[in-house]
């Protein structure tokens, strides 16, 4: 691992361990890190930024009734601090957008929504968490037709935050990849344990790939490619797959 970043997840964790210890409050840690991010490059300054917005969102303790946690409270409260700074930049005209249609997905960094509170383990049993993930690969797969170059999503799961990159190898072929995963706090008493090397790593990786592979400032020659075939609809993909198996296939596909 480059000496560096070592050298700086151990100063931040320094700071987040002062919180555990209450000898800072998380306005006085969040200041620190904003400080140490300024000396870092952009892309690790962005994640101790991001990092940073977590310690005045996140609740002291883990919340009792998670069920009952709304969608607007899940995004602004645990997902949003921290992907508003690896995932947008003001001053590129890159936002950070949670969008209520399907057809409203058209920036860079494609959000889908998926709060399931489960074992990451058996998320692939669950047919509706694949049908989500399947439908996401549309949405990505038609942006990076529209746009011309990669496309970078996220699913959620939990307090499971899995990233994809969508990118075209060939007029008609597609590939899905993940390139990270993480486990994003529940509150501030683990925030230690995500503010891990491996963590800030992945995190790290996700926003090179972001901003190097698939944001363009500008394609002023590029214009989209033609498509003998119409776009696949994403309710005509969801009809294909009912609870248990697929009804088009001359085998059953277990997805449950």
């Amino acid at each position: 691992m480059p000496p560096s970043l070592q050298k700086k997840s151990t100063d931040v964790m320094d700071i987040l361990t002062c919180i555990d210890r209450n000898t800072v409050t998380p306005k006085q840690a969040k200041l620190q890190l904003l400080t140490l991010a300024v000396d870092m490059d952009s892309l690790k300054g962005h994640i101790i930024e991001g990092i940073g917005d977590m310690l005045t969102k996140l609740p002291l303790d883990t919340i009792v009734g998670k069920n009952k946690v709304g969608e607007v409270d899940i995004q602004t409260r645990y997902y949003e601090p921290l992907l508003s700074s690896i995932l947008a930049d003001n001053t590129k005209k890159v936002i950070l957008r949670w969008p209520n249609k399907m057809d409203e997905v058209t920036p860079e960094n494609t959000t889908r929504c998926n709060h399931i509170y489960i074992d990451p383990i058996e998320i692939w049993k669950t047919s509706w968490v694949w049908r989500d993930t399947w439908k996401l690969a549309v949405l990505s797969r038609n942006n990076c037709l529209n746009k011309g170059h990669p496309t970078i999503s996220f699913q959620v799961n939990g307090f499971q935050l899995i990233f994809y990159m969508t990118q075209r190898l060939h007029q008609r072929f597609y590939t899905m990849t993940e390139i990270g995963r993480v486990k994003v706090p529940d509150s501030l008493s683990s925030i230690e344990s995500f503010a891990t090397m491996k963590n800030l790593q992945t995190l790290l990786y996700v926003t090179h790939v972001f901003w190097y592979c698939c944001y363009s400032a500008s394609l002023p020659n590029y214009s989209p490619l033609p498509c003998n075939s119409s776009s696949p609809d994403i309710v005509a993909l969801f009809n294909m797959a009912s609870n248990s198996s697929s009804k088009f296939r001359d085998c059953p596909i277990q997805y449950n």
